[in-house]
């Protein structure tokens, strides 16, 4: 009850965080060219994640541009794996067969959705209260660390040539 209040008392501050998030040329000239970033291990990215959790948690409201600018490096991140990944899909699209592509539109689909709700708290992170801040931080830290798990499982599943049937 105590979070749905709080969603619906900050939803116009997150919408407006998300639509400044979608229109900053800024934070998108940030991911650079997707096929430009080194490649990484699991691990490695795991080890990243990890950091990136336990950063933010110990962060205080009074640290709030800190934990702000290690969730946008982390959002950051993530959007450049994604934005690899529907670049060796499309490369594999004409190759795929029709049930691989159903199956790579929804795993993309549900991405999307992810991101969007991690955008949300994102946007609920940075224009929160010192009171809400706990709560804020709790919501942007599950929907970040659920966001990165759907990632790798898509990486996973499309990364493999053997994932995919030919036509």
């Amino acid at each position: 009850m105590r979070a749905e209040r709080l969603r619906s008392a900050i939803w116009p501050v997150v919408l407006a965080g998300v639509l400044a998030l979608m229109s900053d040329p800024a934070s998108q000239a940030q991911t650079g060219a997707p096929t430009a970033l080194p490649k990484t291990t699991a691990s490695e990215i795991k080890q990243d994640m990890v950091q990136t959790v336990q950063a933010i948690k110990n962060y205080t409201a009074e640290q709030k541009d800190q934990a702000v600018k290690k969730a946008r490096e982390a959002l950051d991140g993530l959007d450049a794996r994604i934005d690899r990944m529907e670049i060796q899909l499309e490369k594999k699209w004409n190759r795929m067969s029709q049930a691989a592509h159903q199956k790579a539109t929804a795993t993309m689909k549900a991405l999307r959705k992810e991101r969007t709700q991690a955008a949300e708290w994102y946007g609920g992170l940075k224009h929160s209260s010192a009171a809400a801040w706990e709560e804020v931080k709790g919501g942007f830290l599950k929907s970040y660390e659920a966001l990165q798990d759907a990632v790798g499982k898509a990486e996973k599943q499309w990364s493999s040539p053997g994932k995919q049937k030919a036509n």
